[in-house]
This record gives structure tokens, C-alpha cells and sequence, in this order.
């Protein structure tokens, strides 16, 4: 386990806890380790460069955007012209 020697208090509303502690039960892990788990993906500041650093690829793949239907379409037709 973990070295973990600081105390941070943490009031949360009763159906936030009722919530938390469901899911930890069912992940079988305890609701401080959800609350860690919480904090890290989503303060860490490596973490988060590392999620805008995907965001910025994927805007620069020019990947083609419109409705679904013409997407969806389009995606047919071209298997249908690798079958052919």
C-alpha cells in the first residue's frame, strides 16, 4: 500500500456518499481510494498536459465533421469500394 500520512477532511452532501460508497462497493475498493483516484486523473497537471496534448492532435488530423447520417454514409461507401 501506499505511504499515506496526510489527513484532508472532506464533508460531502448524503447523497454524494450514499452514491460514492455504492461504487465502492461494487469496484471493491474503499471510498478514499475513489476520492484519490478522483483527484489524480483529474488535478494532476501531467495528466492534464498530457489530455491537451491529445485534444491539440486530434484538432490537427483535419478529420472530416458533419451529421452522423453523412458520415455514416460515407464510411459505407468507401468499404463498399474496397469490396469491389
Amino acid at each position: 500500500m501506499k505511504n499515506l500520512t496526510q489527513k484532508t477532511t472532506l464533508l460531502l452532501s448524503p447523497e454524494l456518499h450514499k452514491q460514492l460508497t455504492e461504487l465502492a462497493a461494487l469496484t471493491h475498493v474503499s471510498v478514499g481510494e475513489l476520492i484519490r483516484r478522483a483527484v489524480v486523473e483529474r488535478y494532476l497537471l501531467s495528466d492534464r498536459q498530457k489530455r491537451l496534448a491529445a485534444v491539440r492532435g486530434l484538432s490537427q488530423l483535419n478529420a472530416p465533421t458533419g451529421n452522423w447520417q453523412t458520415i455514416e454514409r460515407e464510411i459505407a461507401a468507401a468499404k463498399l469500394a474496397d469490396l469491389l
